[in-house]
């Protein structure tokens, strides 16, 4: 993001709406739990909160190959849960044809939804930018809100 006061500011605020959620009833947390923000005043991209949200990326140029990285358990869950297309594609496994991958070794590079307790509350994530509107699903989710079936709404 333009700046790291842009993701602090949006982890707090994903971190408050996020812990709303663990006073409710619990017929009441049954029901999915997105979060919303409007960046459309902000110059920040959807490529910067996928970032913030799923973890920071790395790519290996021409002539490397991929480290080979033992995936959390966490990561393997959510694998085994359904969200392996997912995770591919946005790269947080190791992605062969794109050379990109989320090094987990590397504790700066895991993003909210993996790193915070609380975003377990957390469905997905809409943002919007200059008209246009992105979902970034959560598949660390609670298994009761938690369904690979979000990424049809991306």
């Amino acid at each position: 993001m333009p700046g790291d006061k842009y993701i602090e500011k949006l982890e707090y605020l994903l971190s408050k709406n996020a812990a709303k959620r663990e006073s409710w009833s619990r017929a009441r947390r049954r029901n999915l739990y997105m979060i919303a923000f409007d960046f459309e005043d902000m110059n920040v991209t959807d490529v910067e909160v996928d970032t913030c949200l799923l973890g920071r990326r790395e790519s290996y140029g021409p002539g490397l190959t991929l480290p080979n990285i033992r995936l959390p358990s966490k990561v393997n869950d959510a694998v085994s849960s359904g969200w392996g297309p997912f995770l591919l594609a946005k790269c947080v496994v190791p992605n062969v044809s794109l050379k990109t991958l989320l090094n987990f070794t590397v504790a700066s590079n895991r993003g909210f939804f993996y790193r915070r307790r609380v975003a377990k509350n957390v469905s997905a994530v809409i943002s919007m930018f200059a008209g246009r509107c992105a979902i970034t699903p959560n598949p660390y989710a609670e298994p009761t809100i938690n369904g690979p079936t979000l990424v049809n709404y991306m």
